[in-house]
């Protein structure tokens, strides 16, 4: 029988990356623990690159966060010297959807496919993050708004989150989006200072923004306490192009905007310096933000996640329990000017996330 040189390098490398699900607490540490197996295959066909395709999220939640799950791949794959680009003999690709783990938390799961240049699949495998105290992660990925209490138990907070995925809500005040009538944070997009009415779909809220607008987020917080906010647009951060990097590891050295109590801020677009950012201008998908992670598809989602925030030795809230724990984009317009001030705060748990579509 023939067998093609480094036929069974090829064979058992395989067999590892596809030995069994990867669990993690979060998708970030297991898309990086599956990248060193990844390079340790792409080293047993004399690979140094690969193509990534599409992740694609789940059609009835109008998940639109493949540009974050690139991210993620790039990032790892440069910390293992392995180059991503178009037109290698290897590519990646895969479909993501809300996932149930051990002691029936909500996570996160990824179903990954190695396919050939022809698209013909070389092997599956899945990557599993589970919740266990970072619920943002479950809603920025999956665009869901919801309502969570922070002095309920973990298992409390895990039913929550599910009833809203599985049955998605939101209320809507004109041009507001909130998770309830009664929660204290909504969002308001505007083009040319006008607010968008939000229209429900299915549970869902979506805005109308056209193709060449410029528009800005309004994040309001009507509760007694400051809250900190992290807003992801197509599901990359704000923060992900910004100039300011922690020295140390190179990532982005911000990652919430903080809102005074009973204030709004306006977000006019992605944070480049404390003095400019880059504002958010709607326009074809190769000139997106998102495609300079080499992403092409899955885009429209705005996603504003809100915590209670305090100063470094200062008093949370009376309800924080920190205890109890159990084809339109949006790409970079002209820069503008928006002064930011570093301030050092504790942030708490997930209290409240409002996901609106646009684009669709």
């Amino acid at each position: 029988m023939f067998i093609r040189p480094g036929f069974t390098l090829l064979v058992i490398c395989l067999a590892l990356i596809n030995t069994s699900t990867v669990y993690a607490t979060t998708l970030d540490e297991s898309v990086g623990e599956v990248v060193v197996r990844l390079t340790q295959y792409l080293a047993s066909r004399n690979e140094s690159s690969i193509t990534l395709g599409q992740f694609i999220g789940p059609k009835e939640l109008n998940a639109t966060s493949g540009p974050q799950i690139s991210k993620m791949f790039v990032d790892h794959f440069a910390k293992n010297k392995i180059d991503v680009r178009a037109g290698c003999n290897v590519g990646l690709q895969g479909l993501y959807d809300v996932a149930t783990g051990s002691q029936g938390l909500v996570g996160v799961k990824l179903n990954c496919s190695l396919v050939d240049p022809a698209g013909q699949i070389y092997t599956d495998f899945t990557i599993h993050a589970e919740v266990i105290d970072k619920p943002e992660e479950v809603v920025e990925l999956l665009g869901v708004t919801t309502n969570l209490y922070p002095e309920d138990i973990d298992e409390d907070r895990n039913k929550d989150l599910k009833k809203r995925i599985t049955n998605p809500k939101c209320h809507i005040d004109g041009s507001k989006c909130s998770a309830d009538q009664k929660s204290p944070f909504s969002v308001e997009i505007a083009v040319n200072g006008r607010p968008l009415p939000v229209n429900l779909h299915e549970g869902l809220g979506f805005v109308d923004i056209q193709h060449g607008d410029v528009y800005t987020v309004r994040l309001y917080n009507n509760s007694q306490y400051e809250a900190a906010v992290r807003l992801s647009i197509d599901g990359l951060s704000v923060f992900t192009f910004s100039d300011i990097r922690d020295p140390r590891t190179r990532e982005p050295k911000y990652q919430h905007y903080i809102i005074p109590p009973q204030r709004h801020i306006e977000l006019y677009g992605w944070h480049k310096t404390n003095e400019v950012v880059n504002s958010f201008l709607v326009t074809s998908y190769a000139k997106s933000a998102a495609a300079t992670i080499q992403h092409k598809q899955d885009i429209g989602t705005i996603t504003a996640v809100f915590s209670a925030a305090w100063a470094k030795d200062g008093t949370p809230p009376s309800d924080e329990n920190l205890v109890g724990r159990g084809d339109n984009a949006t790409g970079f317009g002209p820069p503008v000017k928006q002064v930011s001030e570093e301030v050092e705060r504790t942030i708490g748990r997930l209290r409240s996330s409002i996901s609106l579509r646009y684009n669709k």
